[in-house]
Formats: C-alpha cells, sequence, structure tokens
C-alpha cells in the first residue's frame, strides 16, 4: 500500500503516512499513488453531524472534510479545519487530533502539538506508534529531551518497522542530554536506515565532537556539507571547531570564517573559536582581541572564555593593563568553577612585565598551587631574583628544571644570574657554561660582561 499524499511506502493496516503524516485512505493501489493521482473514495460510512440550521444543505460530512484537510497541504488550513472536524464530531475521534497536531509540529508550536498528540493517546484504546513518534519530535522542539527519548522508545518498540527518523530524533535527544555515545549509535542507526539526511550527519559530528574524536567529527560536518543543497553555518562552524581540536588552525579560521558570512555574524561562539584558533596559530593576537571583544559584545551573560584568552592576547600585544583586568575578570567569573591556573601564569606574566613583582610572585605561587608546570615555577624564579631573593629563586629553578623533560638554556642562563647576584660566582659561571652548551647563540646580559667562562 503507498500513501496517496507523497507516494511513500507504507506498512498494512496503518492509519497514517509514517513519512508525511497524512491520513492513509484504504487499499490505495499503487498505481494509483506513483501517479498522485486524486485518491479513491473512502469505503466507510460518513459521519454526519447536524448544524444549528434544519435546512438539509447545512449537514456536514465529517469524512469528507477529513479527507479535504488531508489533502490540502496547508498547515493553518488543517489547523483550521481540523479544529472545525473536532467540533463537530466531539472531539472522540483519536487521529483527528494526531493530524491536527502533525500541523502544529511543522508549524513548530510544539507545545500545541503535544497537547493533542497526549489527547490522542487518551482516546486510544490501543497504543499507536506514531502518537508516541510525533510527541516525541515535539518534545525535543520544546527541549524536553527526557520526554522525546521515553516517547520515541516506546514508538521503536510498537513498530513493526524500524523507521530513521524514531532513531534520528532519539539521537539528538540523547546528544541534548549529553549522554554521547547514545547519541551516536542512534544517529548511525538512522544514517543506516537513511543515508541521504545531512542533520544526521551534523548531529552525530557534534557528539564526536563532544567526545574529543574530532577526526570523526570533521568526516560527519564534511558530509553533511557534501549532502546539503545549500550552505548551512553550523556545518561550518562545528566543523570548525574540530579543526582547531586536532591543531588545524588554518583550516578552523577558514571554516568559522565561512560560518559567520552564513549567519550573518550573530554566533558568539564562532568568534570565539576563531578567536582561540588566531590565539594558538600564533602573531595573531590582534585578530584574536577582535574576535573575543565581539564574542562578549554578543553573549547575553558573561563567558569566562572570552575574557581568558583575550587577556592572553591582550598580552601578547604588550598591553598589560588590559591583560590584568580582562584575567582578573576571567578568575572571578570561574572562582571555584575552573583550575586558573592558565589565567594567574599570564597575569603573573603582565604584572612581571609592568615590574609588580610582589603581584606577579604572588600570581606565579597561585599558578603552582593548581599545577605541576615549569614555566610557573621558572618565572616565579624570575620575580624572586628581581626581589633580591635569590636562594628562593634558586629553589624554583631547580624545580622548573626537574619539570622540564628535555634542558632548557633559559633555566641554567638565569640561575646562573641568581647565583651570581648572590655572590656565588663559581656556581654562575658553571651554570652560565652550560646555558651556552644547550644553546650557543645565547647572548649574555651585560652585568655578566668579563665574568671568566
Amino acid at each position: 500500500m503507498f500513501c496517496s499524499n507523497c507516494g511513500n511506502k507504507l506498512a498494512d493496516n496503518v492509519n497514517f503516512c509514517s513519512s508525511c503524516g497524512s491520513k492513509v485512505t484504504a487499499n490505495t493501489p499503487a498505481a494509483v499513488a506513483v501517479a498522485a493521482t486524486p485518491a479513491p473514495v473512502v469505503e466507510t460510512k460518513a459521519v454526519v453531524a447536524q448544524t444549528s440550521s434544519s435546512n438539509a444543505s447545512d449537514t456536514v460530512d465529517i469524512e469528507q472534510m477529513r479527507l479535504k484537510a488531508d489533502k490540502d497541504g496547508n498547515y493553518d488550513i488543517a489547523i483550521r479545519d481540523y479544529t472545525k472536524i473536532i467540533e463537530l464530531s466531539g472531539g472522540k475521534n483519536a487521529d483527528d487530533y494526531l493530524c491536527r497536531g502533525s500541523a502544529y509540529l511543522d508549524k513548530n508550536n510544539n507545545d500545541a502539538a503535544i497537547k493533542d498528540f497526549t489527547k490522542a493517546i487518551e482516546l486510544r484504546d490501543e497504543e499507536y506508534d506514531e502518537d508516541y513518534s510525533f510527541r516525541g519530535r515535539a518534545y525535543f522542539g520544546v527541549g524536553n529531551n527526557d520526554a522525546a527519548i521515553k516517547d520515541l522508545t516506546k514508538a521503536i518498540e510498537l513498530r513493526d518497522e524500524e523507521y530513521d527518523e524514531d532513531y534520528s530524533f532519539r539521537g539528538r535527544a540523547y546528544f541534548g542530554v549529553g549522554n554521547n555515545d547514545a547519541a551516536i549509535k542512534d544517529l548511525t542507526k538512522a544514517i543506516e536506515l537513511d543515508e541521504e539526511d545531512a542533520d544526521d550527519y551534523l548531529c552525530r559530528g557534534s557528539a564526536y565532537l563532544g567526545k574529543n574524536n574530532n577526526d570523526a567529527a570533521i568526516k560527519d560536518f564534511t558530509k553533511a556539507i557534501e549532502l546539503r543543497s545549500e550552505e548551512y553555518d553550523e556545518d561550518y562552524s562545528f566543523r570548525g571547531r574540530a579543526y582547531f581540536g586536532v591543531g588545524n588552525n588554518d583550516a578552523a579560521i577558514k571554516d568559522l570564517t565561512k560560518a559567520i558570512e552564513l549567519n550573518g555574524g550573530e554566533n558568539a561562539e564562532d568568534y570565539y573559536y576563531r578567536g582561540i584558533a588566531y590565539n594558538f596559530k600564533g602573531n595573531n593576537d590582534a585578530a584574536a582581541i577582535k574576535d573575543f571583544t565581539k564574542a562578549i559584545e554578543l553573549r547575553d551573560e558573561e563567558y569566562y572564555g572570552d575574557y581568558c584568552f583575550r587577556g592572553k592576547a591582550y598580552f601578547g600585544v604588550g598591553n598589560n593593563d588590559a591583560a590584568i583586568k580582562d584575567l582578573t575578570k576571567a578568575i572571578e567569573l570561574s572562582e571555584g568553577k575552573n583550575n586558573n591556573s592558565y589565567d594567574y601564569y599570564y597575569r603573573g606574566r603582565a604584572y612581571f612585565d609592568k615590574g609588580e613583582y610582589d603581584y606577579a610572585l604572588n600570581d606565579f605561587n597561585k599558578a603552582t598551587n593548581l599545577r605541576d608546570n615549569a614555566e610557573d615555577y621558572f618565572w616565579g624564579a624570575r620575580a624572586y631574583c628581581e626581589k633580591g631573593e635569590y636562594d628562593s629563586a634558586i629553589l624554583c629553578h631547580i624545580k622548573a628544571m626537574e619539570l622540564r623533560y628535555i634542558e632548557n638554556a633559559d633555566d641554567y642562563y638565569w640561575r646562573g644570574i641568581s647565583f651570581y647576584r648572590k655572590g656565588d660566582i663559581d656556581s654562575a659561571c658553571i651554570d652560565i657554561a652550560m646555558a651556552l652548551k644547550i644553546n650557543p647563540s645565547l647572548e649574555l646580559s651585560e652585568e655578566l660582561e668579563g665574568i671568566n667562562l
């Protein structure tokens, strides 16, 4: 049997088309469906209701009204007609609510759709898969992912055949609740049943992205782009983030720029991720600052990452005051939520460059309490040295050396400076000589002129 509206092949004994939602007329021959000719007259006894007028011409054939409403193709008219049908028939027919609910669903009036599908479920003597399938989609539309998962699971249990839309929407709902593994499983099933749905690849790619499987994500986003007849900003936006995840900053910048062009520059996340890509690419701090500033302007709420990475970019261009301001804001926004070692480190660097060594040292010490990173100890040592606390500086340099995977000329050079300023010339000579051995092109400061290495 085939649907007279869209030509979709139907299972036996179904009341509605699983593809377009149209009411199925009895015994529709395949030739009629394929030729898209008008459906034959339904061989059922028409339901007749009397209006308030006694005139015979005011008699309403409700079954004919249903046929007309199903074929019109205009959702507003379908809603109007099914509302009238429900009124005239006393609201006892579950299929009327299912059809009106489907029209509401197609107009993205999900709340009204949920109400109608729920009424259809209440009226039926036996559970019907489409009621749950469509209500599940409506629940997904209002962001109630748990209810969507429950209804779509019920629809899958009730169906005689697997239907890609059930798995597609349940997969998206699983993604919405953060269950990336279940999302990938369902969306893979949906793709097996229908390989041409770009949105399934987009959503599965997003789930892969959530699991940091950036290579698989890039593959899915690329497939989504190939399948679409028109370019869609989210395909490029998310692929750009995945490219950033694998360290391909140039490709990330290119895709995120494309996404910004397609959506008119209204998505803060596109600017944020492009800013990070500029930041990590190096020598692009000015572009990064511009993007993070735009992201801040677009957001409804302040976001830690915008200030954290803009602060780092301001430090990169030598604007230490702006860097300190942004990094202080980042710390305030994430206090008790994030490991702020990164923020303390770069704010400490900005304070150091301003010659405010006490503030710098305070930040480097906070960073070392949050992580074991050689750079925190190295710059802490530099700050101690500038304050004249040479023993503390030497100890921090030793800790930095312990944490390094390879020997670093700067560690030996600046520990040598601390020894030299302390008056331990022999130790200073040993360290400076080691620094030059690691990096022969290292330039010595003027204070070391005349030292006998």
